[in-house]
């Protein structure tokens, strides 16, 4: 599985284990999945709620009726409301992935 994980990355074995556990090799591919794969997630679903939020804002500004604006603004509270519990999730995972890494090995 690490190779694997290797090969879509394009890293080596050494550059894996720098990034996890201080630079102590670690044997747990589940570990060093979560480890690099996680922040680049966060970042994705973090720049997508981003990009949404603009559009909705355009869209907000260009509603011609206040029943158009509270159906945006809606729309605007419930996607801050999903990118933030997307985001804290991905982060107790993060935080939790050693735990999680022994429970499964």
């Amino acid at each position: 599985m690490l190779e694997f994980i290797n090969f879509i990355l394009g890293t080596t074995t050494t550059e894996l284990d720098s990034v996890t556990n201080g630079g102590n090799a670690t044997l747990d591919p589940i570990y060093d999945m979560l480890t690099v794969l996680l922040p680049s997630a966060m970042g994705i679903v973090f720049a997508i709620g981003v990009i949404y939020g603009i559009v909705l804002g355009v869209q907000y500004s260009k509603a011609a009726g206040a029943e158009e604006r509270e159906k945006i603004k809606k729309r605007i509270i419930s996607a801050a409301i999903g990118i933030v519990v997307i985001i804290a999730l991905l982060g107790l995972l993060f935080a939790l992935r050693e735990p999680l890494s022994k429970l499964i090995s």
